[in-house]
């Protein structure tokens, strides 16, 4: 007798797929979407500014933000480009989770719905506590997310092109494992499925994805099952992209360093990616990664800070 794969292997079936995809209803995020690409139109071809976020809870102590990975990855004269937003509610920071990631969805929302920010500014949002950056490819963001999405969002500005929002990929199918059967299958890489922690976007994309939405988001929205569904119903053809070439942000779970799927390139002063031949700008420790993260890809890009002792290493 045939032995049946595990529940969760075989996935979703077509029909089910389609469910969910209609369950996510488009047509007011389109029609944002129309009216934010035209307001990017009469903008003009000014070059986009990039706007770098993290959000942090409102347990979170101003010294635990000074000493995270994120900042301490940048030379102190470039720690002012990131601004802080603070949740009005709990939120988990480093190894204690409290939940509520839904909160991050609500402060992306309340900055990108300031007017006075034009809709083809970039916004890159990530976590603080378990990522660093590569601060000398800061600059290399905007041309890597045009190139990914080809929209017009490179650092020499340009107009006429398609607003689009770029997320991270991972190769775990997460927090529902069984929607795996429903991501296009890729061949170059394995990085097939869509991360929460990190993306960048058009603000105008940003403001047409979260405006109709908002009523279904609390704080206790699971922010990566809340984007992944928006994806699996938008897709690429409505500017929703994942960055499965790893060109601006490398997630560590499933990533085997010892295997020396990432290699660390002492020169740059950065990661490279051998799958897809990319050097990531931010590297997530996700998931069950934290040893990973903090034992080797911490103490080489942040310069040996030790942020569970708040104290250098080296």
């Amino acid at each position: 007798m045939r032995q049946q794969k595990p529940w969760y292997e075989r996935g979703m079936n077509q029909r089910s797929c389609q469910l969910l995809q209609q369950s996510f209803d488009s047509s007011a995020v389109l029609a944002g979407l129309q009216d934010q690409q035209q307001a990017a139109a009469a903008a003009g071809g000014a070059a986009p500014q990039l706007h770098i976020l993290t959000i942090i809870g409102s347990n979170t102590p101003q010294a635990r933000v000074e000493s995270s990975p994120l900042l301490q990855s940048l030379p102190p004269g470039q720690r002012s480009r990131v601004t802080v937003l603070q949740a009005e509610t709990r939120m988990g920071h480093g190894l204690q989770g409290f939940g509520a990631y839904g909160a991050k969805i609500i402060e992306l929302y309340k900055y990108v719905s300031d007017s006075s920010i034009p809709p083809t500014d970039l916004v890159l949002l990530t976590d603080a506590f378990d990522v660093v950056m590569d601060a000398q490819a800061i600059a290399s963001i905007p041309d890597k997310f045009a190139a990914v999405t080809n929209s017009s969002s490179s650092s020499s500005g340009g107009s006429g092109g398609s607003l689009a929002v770029l997320f991270a990929a991972e190769r775990a199918c997460w927090p529902d494992i069984t929607r795996w059967s429903c991501y296009p299958q890729l061949q170059h890489t394995p990085y097939r499925y869509l991360n929460a922690g990190g993306l960048v976007g058009h603000v105008g994309y940003l403001r047409a994805l979260l405006q109709p939405l908002m009523g279904l988001v609390s704080s206790w929205t699971d922010d990566q099952r809340f984007y992944s569904t928006a994806y699996l119903a938008l897709r690429e053809q409505h500017g929703f992209h994942i960055d499965s070439g790893c060109e601006v942000f490398q997630t560590l779970n499933q990533v085997d360093l010892m295997a020396g799927e990432l290699l660390f390139d002492a020169e740059r002063g950065g990661w490279f990616n051998v799958e897809t031949n990319s050097y990531p700008v931010l590297m997530h420790g996700n998931g069950n990664t934290k040893d990973a993260f903090f034992g080797e890809v911490l103490p080489k890009v942040a310069g040996g800070w030790h942020w569970l002792n708040n104290s250098k290493t080296r």
